[in-house]
C-alpha cells in the first residue's frame, strides 16, 4: 500500500522515510498490541484495522489505541462542500493533511496512523507538555507585565526580580517541550539554567535567551537584598525586558495548537 505523511508542523517525509517510520511504528507498538488483544479474545482474525494511535506522556508508559479508541481532530481535504456538524464519510475527503489531539491528551506527544483509500496516513507530533507550557506562559505574562510597570516608574529592583522569574519560567517552558521527567520534578534554579544553557548551545534556542537568564540569575540576589548601586541601569533593564518578550513569543510559537474536543 502507499504511504504518505502530511504534517502541518513540517514538510512531508520522502516516501522511503515515511514507509520506514510506519514499519517501525507497526513493529514496535501496533502489531504487539493487536496480537495481545487477539490472545485475550478481544478481537478476531477478521477484525478490520483502519487506525491506530500511540500516546506518549512524560513519565508514563505509552498507550496504544486502535480504531474507535483513537482520539484526534483530523484536518482533511474535502471532496464536496460540508456544513458544520455534518457527518463526514470516507468518500467525503481525499487526503488527511494533519491532526490535533483533543483535550483528553493535553500534554502528550503522539503518532497516529489512518488507512484511507488504500493509503496509510501518518500524523505525528513529538512536542510534549503543551498545556503545562501554556500555564507557564500565562504566569510569565504577569511577571513581564509587573516588570514593565516597575521599569516605567523607576523601580529597577522589582523589575529585575520579576524579569528573572519570567525568564526562568520561559526557559523551563522550552525544556518542557522535551520528554524529560526531570524538568517536571526539579525545583533547583541551577537545573533550569544548566540545562537551558546546554539546550541553547546545541542550537535549540537563541543564545541571547540563555545569556539573559544567566545575567538575571547572577544579579537577582543583589536586586532583592543588596543596598548598593545596581549593576544594571534603566536602559539595560529595558533591553532585558525586550529580550524576555521575544523569548516569550518564540516559546509561544513552538507550542502545539491548543487541544480541542470534537463535537458530539
Amino acid at each position: 500500500m502507499e504511504t504518505d505523511r502530511q504534517d502541518p508542523q513540517g514538510p512531508p517525509l520522502p516516501p522511503e522515510a515515511a514507509q520506514q517510520l510506519i514499519d517501525q511504528v507497526f513493529a514496535i507498538w501496533i502489531n504487539p498490541e493487536i496480537e495481545r488483544r487477539r490472545a485475550d479474545g478481544l478481537i478476531g482474525d477478521s477484525w478490520p484495522f483502519i487506525a491506530a494511535q500511540i500516546i506518549f506522556n512524560v513519565g508514563t508508559q505509552s498507550e496504544v489505541r486502535l480504531n474507535d479508541q483513537v482520539q484526534i481532530v483530523l484536518q482533511v481535504r474535502a471532496t464536496r462542500p460540508i456544513e458544520k456538524g455534518e457527518l463526514i464519510r470516507a468518500e467525503d475527503f481525499s487526503d488527511i493533511v494533519g491532526g490535533n489531539l483533543t483535550n483528553s491528551d493535553p500534554n502528550a506527544g503522539h503518532v497516529s496512523i489512518f488507512l484511507h483509500r488504500d493509503t496509510w496516513y501518518l500524523v505525528c507530533d513529538f512536542r510534549y507538555n503543551a498545556q503545562r507550557i501554556r500555564d507557564e506562559l500565562a504566569a510569565v505574562d504577569e511577571f513581564i507585565g509587573a516588570a514593565a510597570h516597575c521599569l516605567a516608574v523607576g523601580y529597577l529592583r522589582p523589575a529585575l526580580d520579576s524579569l528573572h522569574i519570567a525568564t526562568e519560567r520561559l526557559a523551563k517552558g522550552f525544556l518542557l517541550l522535551l520528554p524529560d521527567k526531570r524538568v517536571l520534578e526539579s525545583r533547583r534554579h541551577g537545573f533550569i539554567l544548566e540545562n537551558f544553557s546546554l539546550h541553547s548551545y546545541l542550537g535549540n534556542a537563541p543564545s541571547e535567551y540563555a545569556k539573559l537568564l544567566k545575567a538575571l540569575q547572577n544579579c537577582s540576589a543583589d536586586a532583592r537584598y543588596s543596598t548598593t548601586t545596581l549593576k544594571y541601569g534603566a536602559e539595560q533593564v529595558r533591553l532585558m525586558l525586550e529580550t524576555a518578550r521575544a523569548m516569550r513569543q518564540e516559546l509561544s510559537s513552538r507550542v502545539p495548537r491548543e487541544p480541542v474536543q470534537p463535537e458530539a
